[in-house]
C-alpha cells in the first residue's frame, strides 16, 4: 500500500514539476510575438513585461545563428546600427508593435555561430546603448558600445590577467624627434619578466600603442605567453599615434622613415636587442595596418615580421607602387619572414563606393600572389574594433616569435 501511495506522489510531483516548467518557460521570440500582435493592444504591456522578466540579457540567441534584437521604451522610432548593419554604413529601422504608453521594438539577423558582434541603438538621432545589454565595450573615440557572442565565439584563453603569472614592466620614455615632420612622442616599452642587458631580445613595435597598452588586454597576452613558453621573451615597443591621419597615409613613408631611423636606433641603443630583422616585427589595426604594412616593404631589412589587422590596404592605397617597387628590389636579399593579415567578414563598408574592407583586402591579396609574397591570412566573424583585434593578439605574437 504504501509503495503505490509513493508512486502516486512521484507522479503528482513530476506533474506540478512539469506544469510549473511550462509555466515558467520562455517563449520562442517569433511565437512571443505574434502573442503580442495578436493582443489587444491594453494587453500588451502585461505580456512583453511577463517576457522581459523571463530572459537573462539581450540580444536573444537561438538556434546557434539567430539573433533577435530587442526594446520597450517611449520612443516613435528606432534604428539599430553596428556590424551587422554594413559595417556600420547604413543603419538599419527595426519593426514595432505599439502597446501603449511604450513600443516594442524588434530585428532578427541570421549570423555565423561563432560571431562577436557591437551595436548600438540610435533614437531621433541620438545614439543610445541596449538597457538590456549588461556588456560594453568602451570606446573614447567612437562612443560605448554593446557587444555579444554567439555560443560557438570562442575567446582568447591568454586575455585575462593571472595572478600566478611573472608580469613585465612597463618603462616610459620621451623620444625627441630629429625632424620637423613629426612631434615628440612618449613610447613605452615592455620588458620581459626578469630582463637581462646581457642577452638579447627579439623587439615586437605596436602602433597605436597607448590604446593598446592601456584600454586593452596587450600585456596580459605578452606575460601569459612568456609564462606558458609559447613565444620567446621580447621586448615590446607601443608607439602611440600622434596625428594619425597623417602618420598612416599621406606621410606613411616618412613615418616609416621615422620609425627606422629615430625610434629603431633608439631602442637598439637604449636595450638589449637582436639586430636581424627576423627577430623585428611590427604590428598595427585598421591604418595601423597599413602604417605595418608599410614599413614592411619600405625596410625588410631592418623588420621582417609584419601584421595587419582590419588594415585599410585598399587598392591603389597611399604610396602602394612606391612600396612595392621598393620591396621588389630588396626582396632577393631581404626577404620578408612573416606576413599575418585578417579583416572581419563584418568590417568597414563604404556603399557610396560600393566597396569594403574585406572586398580591398582580397584584392591586395591577390596582389601579394601576384608578385610571389607568401603571408597567412584570416576571416574573421566579427568588425572593426579592439575587442575583436584582441583575440588575434597572440596568433601574430606565436606565428612571429613562437618557439
Amino acid at each position: 500500500m504504501n509503495t503505490i501511495k509513493y508512486i502516486f506522489i512521484l507522479f503528482l510531483c513530476i506533474g506540478l514539476w512539469s506544469c510549473n516548467s511550462k509555466k515558467n518557460r520562455t517563449l520562442p521570440f517569433n511565437e512571443f510575438i505574434q502573442n503580442v500582435q495578436n493582443s489587444p493592444v491594453g494587453e500588451r504591456n502585461n505580456l512583453v513585461q511577463k517576457y522581459l522578466s523571463k530572459i537573462n540579457k539581450t540580444p536573444i540567441i537561438e538556434d546557434d545563428k539567430t539573433v533577435h534584437f530587442i526594446a520597450y521604451l517611449k520612443a516613435d522610432s528606432l534604428f539599430i546600427r553596428g556590424d551587422l548593419q554594413n559595417g556600420w554604413a547604413t543603419p538599419h529601422k527595426m519593426s514595432v508593435i505599439n502597446c501603449g504608453e511604450l513600443n516594442l521594438f524588434y530585428k532578427t539577423y541570421e549570423i555565423p555561430s561563432n560571431s562577436q558582434i557591437e551595436y548600438q541603438f540610435v533614437i531621433n538621432g541620438e545614439t543610445v546603448l541596449d538597457s538590456l545589454n549588461r556588456d560594453i565595450e568602451v570606446n573614447f573615440e567612437f562612443g560605448d558600445r554593446n557587444i555579444f557572442q554567439m555560443p560557438k565565439f570562442v575567446k582568447s584563453p591568454y586575455l585575462d590577467l593571472r595572478q600566478e603569472v611573472k608580469k613585465g614592466s612597463i618603462v616610459s620614455r620621451v623620444l625627441k624627434s630629429k625632424t620637423e615632420l613629426f612631434l615628440d612622442r612618449k613610447i613605452y616599452i615592455y620588458l620581459p619578466p626578469n630582463y637581462n642587458k646581457e642577452r638579447g631580445y627579439p623587439v615586437m613595435l605596436v602602433y597605436d600603442g597607448d590604446v593598446k597598452l592601456y584600454t586593452t588586454p596587450y600585456k596580459n597576452v605578452l606575460d601569459n605567453l612568456i609564462h606558458d613558453s609559447l613565444i620567446v621573451p621580447i621586448i615590446t615597443v607601443f608607439i602611440p599615434a600622434m596625428d594619425r591621419n597623417n602618420e598612416v597615409c599621406e606621410e606613411n613613408i616618412d613615418f616609416a622613415n621615422y620609425l627606422v631611423n629615430e625610434i629603431i636606433p633608439f631602442i637598439k641603443a637604449n636595450y638589449s636587442t637582436y639586430d636581424k630583422p627576423e627577430n623585428w616585427g611590427i604590428m598595427g589595426a585598421s591604418g595601423g595596418g597599413m602604417i605595418s604594412i608599410a614599413t614592411g616593404l619600405l625596410y625588410p631589412e631592418y623588420i621582417a615580421n609584419i601584421a595587419s589587422q582590419s588594415g585599410t590596404i585598399y587598392e591603389n592605397w597611399c604610396n602602394d607602387k612606391v612600396l612595392f617597387s621598393t620591396y621588389l628590389t630588396k626582396k632577393e636579399k631581404h626577404p620578408l619572414r612573416s606576413v599575418y593579415i585578417d579583416v572581419g567578414t563584418f568590417d568597414l563598408e563604404f556603399p557610396q563606393a560600393n566597396s569594403s574592407l574585406l572586398q580591398e583586402v582580397r584584392k591586395f591579396n591577390r596582389r601579394l600572389d601576384s608578385l610571389g609574397i607568401p603571408y597567412k591570412y584570416f576571416e574573421h566573424n566579427d568588425g572593426h574594433r579592439d575587442s575583436n583585434w584582441n583575440q588575434t593578439i597572440d596568433d601574430i605574437l606565436i606565428q612571429f616569435f613562437g618557439k
